[in-house]
C-alpha cells in the first residue's frame, strides 16, 4: 500500500477511535449530569414538602391527623406547581405515572425516631432524610429514595435522542477529519515523491539534480542532505574524471620516453651503450615509483594499509631518514632542532619512514639550489609537533589548501625535472590521519613551504 493511503487510514483511526472516546465520555457524563439534575429538582420539591409539613404539624400538634387524612400526597401535589400540574396532564394522556407520583412513590414520613408513618414499609440505603422542625425541635423526617438510574419513559427517551445527537456530531467529526487528511497526508508525501525521484536520479548516475525545499521540518532537512549528497557525488565524479586523466597523463610519460629510446636503439639511432641502459633505468624507476604511490594511495583510501603499531622515538626517526638523505643532497642545507631526551610515539616505523621520504622528495623537487630545509621537532600538552619548512620557492594561498590532494602539483608544467607525482603529500595526510594526527601547510619564513605535522604522545590516545 502506498505511503500516501498509509498516512490517510492511520489520521482516519486515529480520529475515529478520539471520537468514539470522546462519544463514550460525553454520554456517560451527560447521562450522569442528568440524573443529578433530575435528584437536585426533586431535593427542591420535597424541601417545599417539608415546609408544608411544618406548617401542618404546628397546626394540628401531632401527627395523627396527618396519617388519617393522608395530607403528604396532597402536600406533594400542591408543591408541584401549574408546570408540574401541566405535566402530568401530559402524562396521565400516555398512561404514564406523574412525576409527583413517582416521587410519592419513594417519599417515606417519619416520626423524630424515624419509625414510619406514611410510606415505604422499607427504607433503602441510599435514602435521603430531611428534619422537620417545630420549634426548634425535629419532630420527624422525610425520606427521598435517590434515583440510581433514570424510570421515567419521558426522561430515557430524551437520553437515547442525546446519546444519537452525540454520535451524529460524532460521524460528522469522522467525516471531517477524512476530508482534512485528504490534502495534509498529500502534503507530506509530495515532498517525500520529489526526494524518491531525486534518489532515483542519482541512482542513475544524474548528480546534477536537487531538490528545491524552503521547508523547515524534517523533510526540508532530508532533502538539503539529499541535495549535499548529490553536490558531494558529482563532485567525486568528476575528481574521479579529472584523477584518471591524470594518472594517464603520468603513466604515459615514462612509457612514451622508454618507448621512444627503444625505437632510437632498435633504429640503430642511439647506440646501446651504458648510457643509454641508465636512462632506460631511470625512467624503469620513475613508472615503478608512481605505480607504487598509486597502489600506496587507493589502499590508504580503502583503508587496506597494513599498519604494526610499536612505540617509536620519532625524533630518531626523523634523524635516521635526513642522514641518509644529506648525503645525495649536498646542496641543502639541512638543519634540525629537537630536544634532547626521547619523544616516543605509537605508530608504524616502515610507514612513518615513508611520510618523511615523501617530506624530503617534496623539498628537494621544489626547492631551488643552493636550498635551506629546518625541520623542528617540540611537544605540546599531549602531542609532538614536526615543523618541516624550506626555502624558496613558496606556494600561493590558492593553492595551499589543494596540497594534499591526490595528483595536485603547483608545478602546471608537469615537466619530470621539477614536478613529482602529485601523490606525495597525498600519502603523508592519510599516514598522519591513520596515526590520529593532523597536518597543514602554510608559508614558511624561509621563503618556501611549512608543512605543519602534529600526532599524539605515546600513551596519550
Amino acid at each position: 500500500m502506498r505511503l500516501k493511503y498509509q498516512l490517510f487510514i492511520t489520521l482516519l483511526i486515529a480520529s475515529a477511535l478520539l471520537v468514539a472516546v470522546m462519544f463514550t465520555v460525553s454520554s456517560m457524563s451527560f447521562s450522569r449530569g442528568f440524573l443529578n439534575y433530575i435528584n437536585n429538582a426533586e431535593d427542591q420539591r420535597v424541601q417545599s414538602i417539608v415546609q408544608e409539613l411544618e406548617q401542618q404539624f404546628a397546626t394540628d400538634g401531632s401527627w395523627n391527623n396527618t396519617i388519617e387524612k393522608r395530607r403528604l400526597f396532597r402536600s406533594l401535589l400542591r408543591s408541584s406547581g401549574e408546570d408540574h400540574r401541566r405535566r402530568r396532564k401530559n402524562d396521565d394522556k400516555r398512561n404514564r405515572p406523574s412525576s409527583a407520583e413517582r416521587i410519592h412513590q419513594r417519599l417515606v414520613l417519619t416520626d423524630e425516631n424515624k419509625n414510619i408513618l406514611i410510606g415505604q414499609t422499607e427504607i433503602s440505603n441510599n435514602t435521603d432524610w430531611y428534619p422537620i422542625n417545630h420549634n426548634e425541635t425535629v419532630v420527624g423526617y422525610i425520606g427521598l429514595s435517590k434515583l440510581k438510574k433514570l424510570d421515567n419513559q419521558l426522561d430515557r427517551r430524551f437520553e437515547r435522542q442525546q446519546r444519537k445527537s452525540f454520535a451524529i456530531a460524532g460521524l460528522a467529526m469522522v467525516l471531517l477529519s477524512a476530508l482534512l487528511a485528504a490534502p495534509l497526508t498529500s502534503r507530506i508525501v509530495k515532498p517525500i515523491l520529489k526526494v524518491k525521484k531525486t534518489v532515483a536520479e542519482l541512482s542513475d548516475g544524474n548528480f546534477s539534480d536537487r531538490i528545491e525545499t524552503k521547508r523547515k521540518d524534517e523533510i526540508g532537512d532530508l532533502s538539503r542532505d539529499i541535495n549535499k549528497l548529490g553536490a558531494t557525488l558529482e563532485s567525486n565524479k568528476d575528481a574521479r574524471q579529472r584523477h584518471f586523466a591524470e594518472i594517464s597523463h603520468e603513466l604515459r610519460t615514462p612509457v612514451g620516453v622508454l618507448q621512444a629510446e627503444l625505437e632510437a636503439i632498435q633504429d640503430g639511432i642511439r647506440p646501446l651503450d651504458p648510457s643509454a641502459i641508465d636512462s632506460l633505468h631511470t625512467e624503469t624507476l620513475r613508472l615503478n615509483r608512481l605505480i607504487e604511490d598509486l597502489q600506496a594511495l587507493s589502499l590508504a583510501d580503502a583503508g587496506a594499509l597494513d599498519y604494526q603499531m610499536q612505540l617509536l622515538d620519532i625524533k630518531k626517526c626523523v634523524v635516521t631518514q635526513i642522514e641518509r638523505h644529506r648525503k645525495a643532497n649536498p646542496d641543502l642545507d639541512i638543519r634540525i632542532n629537537s630536544t634532547d631526551s626521547e619523544v616516543l610515539v605509537s605508530g608504524d616505523k616502515q610507514r612513518l619512514e615513508q611520510m618523511l621520504d615523501n617530506l624530503f622528495q617534496n623539498t628537494a623537487r621544489y626547492t631551488d639550489l643552493p636550498g635551506k630545509l629546518y625541520i623542528a621537532i617540540t611537544t605540546d600538552n599531549d602531542m609532538v609537533k614536526l615543523s618541516w619548512k624550506d626555502s624558496a620557492p613558496g606556494v600561493s594561498s590558492d593553492s595551499l589548501g589543494q596540497l594534499f590532494d591526490p595528483l595536485f602539483r603547483t608545478e602546471t608544467s608537469r615537466s619530470r625535472e621539477h614536478g613529482g607525482s602529485g601523490l606525495g603529500l597525498s600519502i603523508v595526510k592519510k599516514i598522519i590521519d591513520t596515526h590520529n594526527g593532523t597536518c597543514s601547510a602554510q608559508p614558511s619564513d624561509l621563503g618556501g613551504l611549512e608543512i605543519i605535522i602534529s600526532l599524539p604522545l605515546a600513551g596519550t590516545v
